[in-house]
């Protein structure tokens, strides 16, 4: 009889032994089967980096948005479409810097990274990966997250000259005088050029300024401008507010006498 139990005990600890030696193999086939899929996972090839095209060159220059130009058209007005915050500029140069600019103020460079002859995107110039917005070339337009741009010149400086032959692409002379004014030159008075502002940030600016160039000095002699359909009149400044601090300057400003009326020729 204790032969017997003894023989009971033997058998159930093989048993158990058994289940044991079971467990121990299957946790060691997940093992080695969770470690040859990590080998795998560690084999797989690295992704390419993408290939940036090289930018035409013809993409070079000054870009205006038209939503600025379609304001300046329709009222004639510089100060108005500053006002409404359309002026927003791109200046494309060397090495495909992108530079971007409002009437008053600008950003540091970033980087245009053509994905195709026409398409890219503008990155942070030092960290490539950080996109600021998508852009495209169609026709002569550029497009920046869908707003459009229309090339006007080779940089920013461009941008009086461009104005002035924007607003009066003709040749105008003086209603009842000698003065003629020809995209941006001046003849028969005592000026060498004109200009319109386009920056109204500043106190005493509320109303349209154009600068006339005094010959033969660094100066300028500034007035009020206004186009009554497609005269352009030019008016002497008053001041209607002053400085409490400075009597000088003068926060506000209008019309005075009128000091020549102006009319297309051409």
């Amino acid at each position: 009889m204790q032969f017997l139990f003894v023989v009971l005990k033997t058998m159930q600890l093989k048993t158990y032994l058994t289940y044991a030696i079971t467990i121990l193999l299957a946790f060691s086939c997940q093992e080695d089967h969770a470690t040859s899929g990590s080998k795998k996972e560690e084999r797989k090839p690295p992704k390419k980096d993408i290939v940036y095209a090289k930018m035409n060159p013809k993409y070079n220059g000054m870009w205006a948005s038209d939503l600025y130009l379609d304001d300046v058209k329709k009222n004639k007005s510089t100060r108005t479409a500053q006002e409404k915050g359309h002026d927003s500029f791109y200046w494309i140069h060397d090495d495909q810097l992108i530079f971007y600019l409002t009437s008053h103020e600008g950003t540091a460079d970033n980087r245009i990274l053509m994905t195709s002859e026409t398409e890219g995107e503008i990155v942070v110039l030092e960290d490539s990966s950080s996109t600021e917005s998508k852009i495209r070339f169609k026709g002569e337009k550029l497009i920046v997250n869908g707003e459009s741009f229309t090339r006007i010149g080779d940089h920013f400086g461009e941008l009086e000259s461009f104005l002035v032959k924007f607003l009066m692409p003709s040749k105008y002379e003086e209603v009842d005088g000698e003065i003629e004014l020809n995209k941006g030159k001046v003849s028969g008075a005592p000026y060498s050029s004109y200009h319109f502002k386009f920056d109204y940030i500043d106190a005493g600016m509320n109303m349209d300024l154009v600068y006339f160039k005094i010959k033969g000095k660094d100066k300028y002699d500034q007035f009020i401008y206004d186009f009554e359909n497609e005269n352009l009149k030019v008016y002497a400044i008053k001041c209607i507010e002053k400085d409490e601090l400075d009597s000088s300057f003068c926060l506000v400003i209008d019309k005075d006498t009128l000091f020549a009326e102006f009319k297309p020729i051409d």
